[in-house]
């Protein structure tokens, strides 16, 4: 039996009263049951951190001067350069496996990439080390030994550098990496600290651009979310890219477990249908939904979405709506491919009323509708439902949203796309729709 704490444990009388009942079922002899009492960190750390693709094991470098070495509040630092070559080959041994805890994907072809790749193919590849920033590495431990130079990293993890090593790697691959390039390198140890080593990804990202939603992509909500989902047959991409950064073999290994790409779920998406369909907040999920991934500190509301009422099913409910909702407006959209004097009877026939609605209205409403649709639909089946309404039914949720939302939108002197994004329209709305008893 395990026990799960917030960090209060078990009282003294608790306790007692377990291992009597423990006792009664294990009899004189046997041990068969016992319990243990741990906290939400250690859960995290037993069960769904390990489960991180990480290196669970040293990587070694040599050296070819003398690095710089301090210890600074507990965490020792050392600062070097490393060879192009040696970053080259510990990504083609390792690969995405080194970046599990970079907050940033790959970028692509970028013009910053393009110059980080031609600074190391191109001629004046010898000054490399004095026209990138570098490459960060977090790890449990690291060991220098001064008479063999030799710089040995346990478990290390590139927190900020990601672009810089998969473009050197790139031009490895193509033949064109010089074997001048140098590149700075800062190792930390930060034994088994998460939270500094959370601290460490977020800061160093914070300085350059970069998606809210990746500051907290390795927050421990979404790892456990994400191994939450995926028993359930959903694979949560908590960075976007990690899907199409999968090997081919990793990608089929987890259709077996997801069975379609329809159930690969981004994490910003997901967070944004949860705030509409079951915060019933317009304004958060399509107005500001940076905002999502923002401490209160900041002027954000993470604190107010990562708790134990977001589940993994609501993600799923969430999600699925708002999958349904564009499907209906795909539906919509063909209508305008049929016959003029046939529209007119499809689009009554789609959206289930009697009510003259013109197509040009409905398509010119629908584009930005997405979010705003998933929310009225969220809002008729109330904030207890647990499983997804048949077709026909969501359907109709659909219809009835859709109708209304024109209604009230109409006489506006606003266009859909500010409407759409508005509270106060939201709410204007939803005060017109009955809900059953």
């Amino acid at each position: 039996m395990i026990f799960i704490t917030s960090g209060q444990g078990l009282s003294a009388n608790q306790k007692s009263r377990i291992e009597g009942k423990l006792k009664n079922w294990n009899g004189p002899t046997t041990n068969a049951f016992t319990y243990a009492c741990i906290t939400l960190d250690q859960l995290l750390d037993q069960v769904y951190l390990k489960n991180i693709p990480t290196i669970n094991k040293k990587v070694e470098w040599r050296l070819d001067t003398p690095p710089y070495q301090t210890k600074i509040n507990d965490h020792k630092s050392l600062i070097c350069h490393l060879d192009g070559q040696m970053l080259a080959n510990a990504y083609d041994e390792h690969g995405e496996k080194l970046l599990q805890q970079n907050i940033r994907n790959t970028e692509g072809l970028t013009p910053t990439n393009k110059d980080i790749y031609v600074s190391a193919s191109g001629n004046d590849s010898a000054n490399f080390y004095f026209y990138n920033n570098g490459v960060t590495i977090i790890s449990d431990d690291w060991e220098y030994d001064q008479l063999s130079w030799r710089l040995n990293v346990t478990r290390p993890q590139i927190v900020n550098g990601g672009q810089t090593i998969r473009q050197i790697h790139a031009a490895k691959a193509e033949g064109k990496l010089k074997a001048d390039v140098k590149v700075l390198v800062r190792v930390i140890s930060i034994g088994d600290n998460k939270e500094f080593a959370g601290n460490v990804a977020v800061n160093l990202n914070n300085q350059t651009l970069v998606r809210p939603s990746f500051l907290k992509s390795n927050h421990p909500f979404f790892i456990q979310m994400q191994h939450s989902l995926l028993p359930l047959g959903w694979y949560f991409e908590r960075k976007q890219g990690d899907w199409s950064n999968l090997s081919d073999a990793e990608r089929l290994d987890l259709l077996t477990k997801i069975k379609s790409e329809d159930h690969v779920l981004q994490m910003q998406t997901g967070c944004q249908a949860y705030s509409a369909v079951f915060l019933q907040d317009i304004d958060l999920a399509k107005r500001n939904p940076k905002l999502i991934f923002l401490p209160k500190r900041n002027g954000g509301r993470f604190e107010d979405i990562a708790t134990a009422e977001f589940t993994a099913q609501k993600m799923i409910l969430a999600s699925l709506t708002l999958q349904s909702v564009d499907s209906f407006k795909k539906k919509a959209q063909a209508l305008r491919k049929l016959p003029t004097n046939k529209q007119s009877a499809e689009v009554k026939r789609l959206i289930q009323t009697r009510a003259t609605v013109g197509i040009e209205e409905l398509l010119a409403m629908l584009p930005q509708a997405a979010l705003f649709l998933s929310g009225l639909v969220g809002y008729q089946l109330g904030q207890t439902w647990t499983k997804m309404p048949s077709t026909a039914e969501l359907e109709k949720l659909i219809g009835i949203a859709v109708i209304k939302t024109l209604k009230e939108g109409g006489p506006s002197s606003a266009t859909w796309p500010t409407l759409l994004k508005s509270q106060n329209f939201y709410e204007q709305v939803r005060r017109t729709i009955r809900i059953a008893a």
